[in-house]
Parts: C-alpha cells; structure tokens; sequence
C-alpha cells in the first residue's frame, strides 16, 4: 500500500487558499460569530491556556493567524504569535499588538528564534495542514526553540 503524503504543489495550493482568508475572519468566529463556531473556538483555545503551566514567562504560539488564543493570555507573560499569513499578522498586531504581545510572519519550519527561547510552545489546529516533511522539520525546531523542561501544547 502507497503511503499518503502531501506534494508541494498540494501544499502550495493550500497555502494559497489560507491566504485568500479574509484577516480577522477567524477573529469575528471567535468574537460574535455563529454560537456554536464561536463555542468551540473559545472551548479550544482556552483548553490550551489552562493548561500554560502558570510559572511560564515566555509563550510561542505558532500558526497564531489572527491572535484570538493571545488574546486570552495573560498580559504579564510574553507572547509572540507566529503566521505564515501577513494579512493576519498586520490584523493580530492591530488589535492585540500591545504590551507584551508581538506578532511576526514566519514560515514553518524555520522559527526564527534563539535555542531555548521560551518555556511553552503552543500549535493549535496547524500541524494537520502541513506535509509530512514539513512537520518533522517543525517538530524539530520546537524542541529546538523550548528551554529545558519546557511544555508543548499541540492540538
């Protein structure tokens, strides 16, 4: 039996549809969108905060797109919000760009990060749109990226 993986222009294709969403479409779903879209969005992203260990001082969120699930992050904790969307960068900095939160485009699977650079690692709904390759690679610079002892919270 062939094994299932995705080519790049399979992957290109993808990349192009995730760029034709609207910035802060997601936002809106979170915010005041259909009860149940907006349910679940919220029940999924503030899981994943719950379980932030509460010592953590420096969170990565990758695959941010519009900063909904920084939002709910604490405001004494750094955030940074990673996307390959430039769109929802400029649209998560706008609205949640302050204090302690930065947002910056970057493409999986480089983090353009110092090693051990933060003590938890976020990826909500990411990991299953990317080819195989492109996951094993991202894995890697998670570990690569978490300090010692550092958590990661994939869904």
């Amino acid at each position: 039996m062939a094994e299932a993986y995705e080519t790049p222009l399979s992957h290109q294709k993808r990349r192009r549809h995730y760029d034709g969403i609207p910035p802060g479409y997601y936002d809106g779903i979170f915010r005041e969108g259909f009860v149940v879209r907006r349910f679940w969005h919220r029940l999924k992203f503030q899981s994943v905060v719950s379980a932030i260990p509460a010592d953590a001082k420096d969170i990565l969120d990758i695959g941010c797109g519009p900063g909904s699930m920084v939002s709910l992050m604490d405001g004494r904790v750094r955030c940074t919000g990673i996307d390959a969307s430039v769109g929802q960068i400029f649209y998560a900095t706008k609205r949640y760009g302050a204090g302690q939160r930065a947002f910056l485009p970057a493409q999986l699977p480089h983090l353009p990060f110092h090693d051990n650079a933060f003590d938890v690692v976020t990826m909500v709904e990411v990991i299953e749109h990317l080819p195989l390759p492109v996951v094993e690679m991202t894995l890697a610079e998670v570990r690569r990226v978490l300090r010692p002892g550092g958590a990661f919270l994939l869904t």
